[in-house]
């Protein structure tokens, strides 16, 4: 897609879409499926035989077997909102299109429903396709995960480390619950940290509506508003530091009885086990590899 990995406002000024095409790899699709509001099931019917399609169609491949694995684990994590969409229908005969078109959608309604959207792409430069494909995400609900409603959670438009101090500033449009500087942060692939501070900075991408309150709005002393601090193009705004309340990165977990779990032993049982062991062990001795109970005598 001329879209992929795009960022940008496009169609309706209101809005605005990032593209990201993702590696056929197994992490990096289950990555990004938790951010997404929509993936995009793309289907090729390049190479088919209108004949065999119509005579045995159990033979025609929709998914190959590690898309119909994504899909599986994706269904487990929480599926986004579904769009399905069938390209290179330029490669069949007219006359047979529509049997092809009809074909795939049955594959898409098995594996998805009928209420999920499916759309064609004739060709790769019909330009139509892809705005009929734009127009359909700005009118899409997205699904409603729920474990989304109570975490944060962001796509890092920009990253910057400093090796000096060992602080990475994580740039992005924040989603889900709000969070705090106080709360531990969790970056996919490499663990648990803390935040320092959190500040909103310009919008990269803003909408015109948002660039004609900002310049509404310009020379009003109130500088607090969301959209004159993300579109005016000012300096960040700082919204939170962490203080004495923030999070610890060593913590540990509740035991739950039920699950078999148990505390590590406090030191007074390290001693009464430690004792328990000597007074197992006084007065017994081994002779000839067989264990006698009895006194040692020294003499």
């Amino acid at each position: 897609c001329p879209l992929s990995a795009g960022k940008g406002a496009l169609g309706n000024t209101k809005q605005r879409f990032t593209f990201v095409e993702m590696p056929r790899e197994r992490y990096s699709i289950l990555d990004i499926g938790k951010v997404a509001d929509i993936v995009l099931v793309v289907m090729s019917c390049e190479g088919i035989d209108p004949q065999v399609a119509k005579s045995h169609p159990e033979q025609i491949e929709a998914f190959d077997d590690f898309t119909l694995q994504m899909l599986t684990m994706l269904r487990h994590q929480g599926m986004p909102k579904i769009i399905g969409v069938l390209q290179d229908l330029h490669t069949v005969s007219p006359k047979k299109q529509t049997d092809i078109k009809k074909l795939f959608h049955r594959f898409f309604i098995t594996e998805f429903t009928e209420d999920d959207k499916f759309l064609v792409v004739k060709d790769i430069n019909d330009v139509d396709s892809y705005n009929i494909i734009v127009r359909s995400i700005a009118v899409c609900t997205p699904s409603e995960l729920a474990w989304r409603n109570s975490r944060g959670y962001m796509l890092s438009n920009r990253l910057q480390y400093d090796a000096g101090s060992g602080v990475l500033q994580v740039e992005g449009y924040l989603r889900g619950a709000a969070i705090s500087a106080n709360q531990l942060m969790h970056i996919t692939g490499h663990g648990d940290y803390q935040i320092e501070r959190i500040e909103l900075v310009q919008d990269p991408t803003p909408t015109k509506n948002r660039i004609k309150k900002a310049k509404s709005r310009k020379g009003s002393m109130d500088h607090t508003t969301q959209d004159t601090s993300i579109s005016s193009g000012g300096d960040a705004i700082l919204i939170e530091t962490a203080d004495e309340n923030r999070e610890n990165l060593l913590v540990m977990n509740e035991p739950d009885p039920f699950h078999q779990e148990q505390t590590f032993p406090t030191e007074e049982e390290l001693i009464g086990a430690h004792k328990h062991i000597e007074q197992e062990m006084e007065g017994h001795f081994v002779e000839n590899g067989e264990t006698i109970g009895g006194d040692i005598d020294t003499k």
